[in-house]
């Protein structure tokens, strides 16, 4: 007996799925015919909805719509739009729009956030600003009201941002942070393994990394926490914080 490859079960698995929708095709044509005499058709009227049918199952196809917003201090967004939008929309049904400024200061320019309905349209935003010295109270409640039903996903340094105004937006978050320790790898612990987001991850380790600290818990509920150890100066430095994270006290929910 011959060994069968992958390709080759591959391949005669895409055969049969096209031969069984060939042979139900060829077999409806058939019994479309009347083999079972009138008497069975009689007083029948078809009901279905031909045309709700096919909306309603081309719409399961829609993707969900993302916003990413990028740019200020700090680190070449250029190429993590680029990173993140392709890698999202090739793991799951998503569109990604980016929205990203190349001003490289602590408080970026962000026209979007001038427009009460900045973020409309949209199923959730990922924000990957760096914005730390940002202070236009405008536009902070613009994107806290958008936030009131669309969630959001925040990206590192973008649980910096806005450090200037009061603690609105890390209230929205969930947590607080000032500062990140070196590049040195960081040990992932997933604290709660039940959690519909973490379900199917283990514990890992990253490569060179920052990791963010944690200054004030405003409701965030921990999924899990990064380690870093590593000398200074000679001395043994250990420290640990929230690195992923979901907070369902203010609005839609922030991850």
């Amino acid at each position: 007996m011959t060994h069968t490859t992958k390709l080759e079960l591959i391949q005669m698995k895409n055969f049969t799925q096209s031969l069984t929708v060939l042979l139900f095709i060829f077999y409806t044509q058939l019994t479309a015919q009347d083999c079972c005499g009138a008497e069975i058709n009689e007083g029948v009227v078809n009901t279905l909805d031909e045309e709700a049918f096919l909306k309603n199952a081309a719409s399961k196809n829609v993707p969900l719509k993302a916003l990413l917003i990028a740019g200020g201090c700090c680190h070449d967004y250029a190429q993590q739009t680029k990173v993140l939008s392709e890698g999202i929309q090739q793991r799951a049904n998503i569109q990604v729009d980016v929205v990203w400024t190349r001003d490289q200061g602590h408080d970026p320019s962000f026209p979007l956030f001038k427009n009460p309905d900045w973020a409309k349209g949209y199923d959730l935003v990922i924000h990957d600003e760096c914005a730390g010295l940002k202070k236009d109270e405008a536009e902070l409640a613009n994107i806290l009201k958008a936030h009131e039903t669309i969630p959001a996903v925040l990206l590192h340094c973008a649980i910096h941002s806005f450090r200037n105004s009061d603690n609105q937006w890390h209230e929205h978050i969930g947590l607080a942070s000032d500062r990140h320790g070196p590049h040195v790898p960081v040990a992932v612990e997933i604290t709660n393994k039940n959690h519909p987001i973490m379900q199917g991850l283990k514990d890992w380790v990253t490569g060179k990394e920052e990791l963010y600290n944690n200054t004030a818990i405003y409701g965030a509920e921990s999924l899990a926490t990064g380690t870093q150890q590593y000398k200074k100066n000679g001395n043994d430095m250990t420290e640990k914080a929230i690195v992923i994270w979901i907070n369902e006290k203010f609005g839609a929910p922030s991850f």
